[in-house]
């Protein structure tokens, strides 16, 4: 028979060693630390912590929560994060500019044609969803309504992904 192992993620193993090796409401802290992590995120996080024998409701809240709050922080502190950024890092990078106008004129064209709604829903599979609301702010985004949708989106995800974990578990013993 074929070691389930052999077909996970290698960072899922390790995230799932590091949630087994901590003990109590400290496994918790780590899922909320973990999903909060860009490119670690509810796609790793919630997997790992039901592999880990985590109560798979609690790591879904945990995890969820542990995403949706830097979310929050990045949409409503990025005014703040882009003024500081222009006074403090921008600098006569020419090359790095027209980069980065080629990438933004790309961005906007998916954007004309998804939306924010959809940007929301495909980003944790495939930028995570911290990469996807920079991006979206950039772009001009409306706040309130980012805001909603990623959280719709996690929450969504995160429901996907215990339902799967729980089913692919019973599956395999």
């Amino acid at each position: 028979m074929l070691n389930p192992e052999i077909l996970l993620n290698p960072i899922l193993i390790d995230t799932t060693e590091i949630i087994t090796q901590s003990y109590g409401a400290w496994q918790y802290i780590l899922i909320f630390i973990l999903a909060a992590t860009p490119w670690i995120e509810i796609l790793i996080v919630v997997p790992a912590g039901i592999i880990a024998g985590l109560n798979p409701y609690l790591v879904a809240i945990t995890a969820s929560l542990g995403n949706i709050i830097p979310i929050y922080i990045i949409i409503y502190g990025y005014n703040k994060l882009e003024n500081w950024w222009k006074k403090n890092i921008h600098t006569n990078q020419q090359e790095k500019t027209k980069k980065f106008k080629k990438q933004r004129k790309k961005a906007i064209k998916y954007w004309e044609k998804y939306g924010i709604l959809g940007l929301a829903i495909i980003s944790p599979a495939l930028i995570g969803i911290h990469l996807a609301t920079i991006v979206a702010l950039t772009i001009g985004s409306n706040k309130n309504k980012l805001a909603l949708y990623m959280t719709l989106s996690i929450i969504g995800w995160t429901t996907i992904l215990t339902i799967t974990t729980i089913q692919g578990i019973t599956h395999l013993t």
